[in-house]
Order: structure tokens, then C-alpha cells, then sequence
């Protein structure tokens, strides 16, 4: 505090107020924790700054009632997906966004072959979370604004179901059996069986809606 009591930024003509508003002001100013970098880094600034930093990288679709993780990972990818527009990566980083895996398959991969400049995009919920459908919304404004002004795009929406399988056995004590007798006859070994049950269940929900304002 020496430095600033000595030196001041204010004319020699100020008065003991003007300069007593200064040292506060300094005072505070040097109480408060640095808050760079973290302040700048979306996976480690306040909640309260994301909608700031959103802003700041030009994120188009914002959703304040996003899960905290997802605004997070919607502002670390800003700049990558404006960067590689128009690209299958910038496609799945703006999914990503939204904390959905994609799949992208271009008109020249697809069998059989598609129109030229169409794409086939498959996007799944991470974790196998249930279709949020005002996120859907949100999916056709991200992937406008980062495919082609040409390209024309077919959305499909997967669903993931998780399976098992478990095996439970139980040990027993080993049964020897003898004959002393010269004329003794070997018996057979016991016979172990085992049934074994297999399940399962395929279902398969395709929704169409070609109208602008589609729901789900």
C-alpha cells in the first residue's frame, strides 16, 4: 500500500476527497481475485458469465434453461463449428453442442447413392437419455448454420437401448465313488446340465413430418 499512498493519477490540484475516492476505489480494486483466465474458459467460468460468453463467440441458438454442461460444451464449440461450416466435423461438433453423438453420411456414400449435396445425419442422445423435443428445434437451427447454403439434409433421430447378460453357478463338493472288489464295475461320471435362456426384443418408431414446424 505504500506505492499507493505515494503516487495518484490525479492532478496535483485535487482535493483530499477526490483523493480519498481514489484510494478507496484502489483498495477494492485489489481485494478482488483475478478472475483470468478461468473468466474466459467455458469449462471453468462462472455459470452467471456463460450467456456473456455466448455472445462473445456468437452463439446463435442459446437456451438458458440448458443444462449447465450443455451450455458449457455449446460455448467451447462455438468457434470450431463456425470454423469448419460446411464440413462433416463441424456437423458433429454442432451436435456435440447439444450433447448428442452424430453420424453423417454425404449423398456419395449413401446406398443407394443420394442426390447430390444431400446428407443423411443420425444423432442419439448420450447416455441413452429420453428425445428432448424442444432440443430437436435447436438441432435444425444448428445444423442450418453449420452445413452448405447448397446442401439439403434428411434429420434422424436414434434411440439406444442398453442390454446385459449375467451367469451365476454354485460350487459343490466332488463325489467320489469306488469298488474295492476285483469284479467292481466304473461307474459313469455324473452328467452336469445347464439350460440357458436367451430374450430379446426389436422395436422400430420411424416419425415423418416434412412441414417447417414439425413436432414431435
Amino acid at each position: 500500500m505504500s506505492e499507493l499512498k505515494n503516487g495518484s493519477v490525479l492532478p496535483d490540484n485535487r482535493s483530499l476527497f477526490e483523493r480519498g475516492l481514489e484510494i478507496a476505489f484502489t483498495q477494492l480494486l485489489y481485494e478482488i481475485n483475478n478472475p483470468y483466465p478461468q473468466l474466459l474458459n467455458p469449462r471453468q467460468t462462472n455459470q452467471s458469465t456463460l450467456p456473456y460468453l455466448a455472445q462473445d463467440k456468437g452463439v446463435t441458438e442459446w437456451d438458458a434453461n440448458a443444462p449447465e454442461s450443455e451450455q458449457r460444451q455449446t460455448v467451447a464449440n462455438a468457434w470450431h463449428v463456425r470454423r469448419l461450416a460446411g464440413t462433416k466435423k463441424g456437423l458433429t461438433l454442432a451436435m456435440d453442442s447439444l450433447e448428442y453423438d452424430a453420424e453423417v453420411t454425404p449423398w456419395y456414400q449413401m446406398l443407394p447413392r443420394g442426390l447430390p449435396y444431400h446428407f443423411e445425419i443420425v444423432a442419439w442422445k448420450r447416455k441413452n437419455a429420453p428425445i428432448n423435443k424442444d432440443v430437436v428445434h435447436r438441432m435444425h437451427t444448428n445444423i442450418e448454420n453449420s452445413k452448405s447454403e447448397r446442401d439439403t439434409y434428411e434429420l434422424i433421430l436414434a434411440l439406444g437401448i442398453e442390454t446385459g447378460l449375467s451367469v451365476s453357478a454354485v460350487h459343490d463338493r466332488g463325489i467320489t465313488i469306488f469298488d474295492e472288489l476285483y469284479q467292481g464295475a466304473i461307474s459313469n461320471s455324473p452328467i452336469l446340465s445347464v439350460d440357458f435362456y436367451a430374450v430379446g426384443a426389436q422395436c422400430i418408431y420411424l416419425f415423418t413430418d416434412l412441414s417447417p414446424g414439425a413436432i414431435l
